[in-house]
């Protein structure tokens, strides 16, 4: 399965900016919180959508976990 991100027809961008922060470009002006549950989402889109790399701050060790096993299950369930 491919996720076809798209850019001209997108509704809003979501962009990581940091461990803690990301970036939401839409429609409207928002600022909150979000769920783990909806960080790890966001996560495995990014990771399923990786053409051959994915990203992310050397000492982001819980994250690289996260992304190897998401990226494991993926290929698995292909």
């Amino acid at each position: 399965m491919t996720y076809n991100i798209a850019f001209k027809d997108a509704h809003s961008i979501v962009l990581p900016i940091s461990p803690r922060y990301l970036l939401a470009l839409g429609r409207e002006n928002l600022v909150g919180t979000i769920p783990r549950a909806t960080v790890n989402d966001l996560n495995t889109v990014q990771i399923r959508a990786a053409k051959q790399y994915v990203y992310m701050h050397p000492r982001s060790t819980r994250l690289e976990t996260f992304a190897r096993d998401t990226a494991r299950r993926w290929r698995t369930d292909r």
